[in-house]
């Protein structure tokens, strides 16, 4: 009996110590397995750490590159911006400096010409001849001729007397145009025929344009043929009855002859 308790209370305390050492064993397992989790925990999470760091710097050298290129690109924008800019005005100025050269020499031109045919009028002198002919200085009706053998009867005056003239009808505000080229020898007021125009025509010739208003030359003008005169103004005191009218009056050496020898 007694061995039988020996043996069993040994292999009790077999089984307990098989048992002790089962528990220090697998505590010790678990121990190295919690060491080992916590070993790879800690080295996920620095890997991870690593990643992010990482991804951190990758991201901020991107940031750089790009605001390194935005300025490049602005710069360069900038750049051409000003170059065309530039370019534009430089062609701008050049167009209107070239525009302003033109203007300038057409009108310099323009002067030169007008001096030139200014020169020329002055020192044009009027060459009517015997042979010459003139333009008739308005289109109305003679109402009384010329008459210097026998007198004719003026219905203002209520008389018979000398004409030296022609006497041509026309609208108050008509138009008097010169009948041959010549030069103004005076522009005067006169009773009879009102505001009066004298023309040095050449050769001892003269021309007399009477009854007129807003004389567009003046003494010592030259003008062509067929240049205004003046208008048909309000016929004066003396021709009342015959209404407006041109008082038309050519002479030769200071002596009246008829211009209808000389009208075309």
């Amino acid at each position: 009996m007694d061995q039988k308790k020996k043996t069993g209370n040994q292999r009790i305390r077999s089984s307990k110590s098989i048992l002790t050492v089962g528990v220090i064993t697998l505590a010790a397992v678990v121990a190295l397995a919690g060491i080992s989790y916590r070993k790879a925990a800690n080295s996920e999470s620095e890997e991870q750490e690593a990643v992010i760091m990482a991804e951190a710097e990758w991201s901020e050298e991107q940031e750089e590159k790009d605001d390194v290129s935005e300025d490049d690109g602005e710069d360069t924008g900038n750049e051409k911006s000003d170059g065309m800019i530039e370019e534009t005005t430089d062609e701008t100025e050049a167009a209107d400096h070239d525009s302003t050269d033109d203007a300038e020499t057409d009108t310099i031109e323009g002067a030169v010409r007008t001096a030139e045919e200014e020169g020329s009028a002055k020192s044009a002198e009027p060459a009517f001849s015997e042979s010459d002919t003139l333009r008739w200085p308005l289109n109305g009706d003679v109402i009384i001729n010329y008459s210097m053998d026998q007198s004719v009867y003026f219905a203002t005056l209520d008389q018979y007397k000398y004409n030296p003239a022609l006497i041509i009808q026309g609208e108050v505000n008509e138009q008097v145009a010169a009948a041959a080229a010549g030069r103004i020898l005076s522009v005067e007021t006169i009773a009879e025929t009102g505001e009066t125009v004298t023309m040095d025509i050449g050769n001892g010739y003269q021309l007399i344009y009477g009854q007129l208003k807003e004389v567009q030359a003046g003494e010592g003008d030259y003008i062509a043929a067929g240049d205004l005169v003046g208008f048909i103004s309000e016929p004066t005191k003396y021709y009342s009855v015959e209404g407006s009218n041109l008082y038309f009056q050519m002479l030769r050496d200071g002596e009246p002859v008829n211009p209808l020898n000389y009208l075309e």
